[in-house]
């Protein structure tokens, strides 16, 4: 079941929140600088695939734990999400499960849990979709085709939130970040490897600019 928390109503004086059925509403804070592509056309949807597989978890001591990030900008400064994996930590912390979180810089917005179960199978392989997409106005952040022994198949609107930011576009966006601000938190040696696995960019139709099918490693265990 997801839940979600609404902004504190002193960030609703610089942001306009939208109440969307079925979807975690967000006020974000305006963010609009980008980094052009020359000529290209501009992306909208960034789409990170991503891979996760365990040695030997260990369910009684929440072990491992990880976290992954994504943003429409080629740094964390400004508006990004983060999601915690085997933990859930806003507003106190819970094991098992994950969360989706909405932060602007060092500012926590929002946030939408999916599942309680504890990581507990041996070798259990973990894939799911992380992505961007905005429209100009709102952006929405989404956990999507999510894989796995312990939670089953998860993400769509379960693990989604939106907001206006009034972000022309995601050429911005930079897999380097992604990389750079990911990893495993806790428990590293039940993890034997961490990585993105393909990067797709789409334009306002949905038509495929790029594909970046070199996997990426985050963490490897040695």
């Amino acid at each position: 079941m997801s839940r979600s928390i609404p902004l504190p109503v002193r960030m609703l004086r610089t942001a306009l929140s939208m109440a969307i059925p079925g979807l975690t509403a967000l006020g974000l804070l305006a963010a609009s600088a980008s980094v052009a592509w020359g000529d290209s056309p501009t992306a909208m949807r960034v789409e990170e695939d991503w891979e996760l597989v365990l040695a030997a978890p260990a369910a009684i001591k929440t072990a491992p734990q990880l976290e992954t990030v994504i943003s429409p900008l080629g740094h964390v400064n400004s508006v990004f999400a983060r999601t915690t994996w085997n933990y859930r930590e806003q507003l106190d912390f819970q094991p098992g499960g994950m969360q989706l979180q909405a932060w602007h810089g060092g500012v926590f917005l929002a946030r939408t849990d999916f599942g309680s179960n504890d990581l507990s199978t041996v070798s259990e392989t973990v894939t799911w979709t992380q992505s961007l997409q905005t429209d100009g106005t709102v952006l929405t952040l989404r956990i999507s085709n999510g894989q796995s022994t312990t939670w089953g198949s998860f993400g769509g609107t379960s693990l989604t939130l939106r907001g206006v930011v009034n972000l022309p576009n995601l050429d911005g966006y930079c897999t380097d970040v992604s990389v750079a601000n990911s990893g495993i938190t806790f428990g590293s040696h039940r993890v034997l490897l961490l990585r993105i696995t393909a990067v797709r960019r789409f334009d306002a139709s949905g038509n495929l600019l790029s594909t970046d099918t070199a996997p990426t490693v985050v963490y490897q265990h040695e």
